[in-house]
């Protein structure tokens, strides 16, 4: 054995199968309680807990619950992990709305991202390219950090990458 290569002499291989894993088994199915009247927290860490990956959060004014409580979810039950799930979350009342100062993105997950935008009402566009960073990171932003964002009215670009243009796995074998 040389480092991870195995040099074969006597045997030949007709078939290889190489298995990647990727993660989580998102075709898995999970009971999913309904958490309408819940606080964020507690979806983000059910989110956490049975690795749901296709979750999307809301979040608009209200004028009969407090922040960041849920209001609606589209699927209770059981689901699969990657089972798409819409929650609309309560963004409270918007005479309560106070500027946000702007915080650093670059670097946080694409999901991360949105919520922290989506928390604090800043309306935001969402754009893809191509780059060095792992897909889905946010690396650029409209608005730099520590500007003050008028919650409904601002609006800020972030860009998000897509991962590299090519991503090539190479294999030698020796026989």
């Amino acid at each position: 054995q040389n480092g991870m290569w195995t040099k074969i002499t006597n045997n030949v291989v007709k078939n290889l199968t190489i298995t990647i894993s990727d993660g989580y088994n998102y075709d898995k199915k999970v009971i999913l309680s309904s958490l309408v009247g819940q606080n964020i927290e507690e979806l983000l860490n059910i989110i956490d807990t049975l690795h749901l990956n296709n979750v999307e959060i809301k979040y608009e004014l209200n004028d009969y619950n407090n922040k960041d409580i849920i209001i609606s979810q589209s699927i209770s039950g059981e689901i699969r992990r990657n089972d798409n799930v819409k929650f609309v979350v309560s963004l409270g009342k918007k005479e309560e709305l106070i500027d946000v100062s702007m915080i650093d993105l670059t670097d946080y997950e694409l999901f991360d991202a949105i919520l922290f935008l989506e928390k604090n009402g800043i309306n935001y566009e969402t754009k893809y390219e191509f780059s060095e960073t792992k897909m889905n990171k946010v690396i650029k932003q409209s608005i730099s950090a520590g500007e003050n964002v008028a919650p409904l009215t601002d609006k800020i670009i972030i860009t998000v990458s897509k991962g590299f243009i090519t991503n090539t796995l190479y294999l030698t074998a020796y026989c």
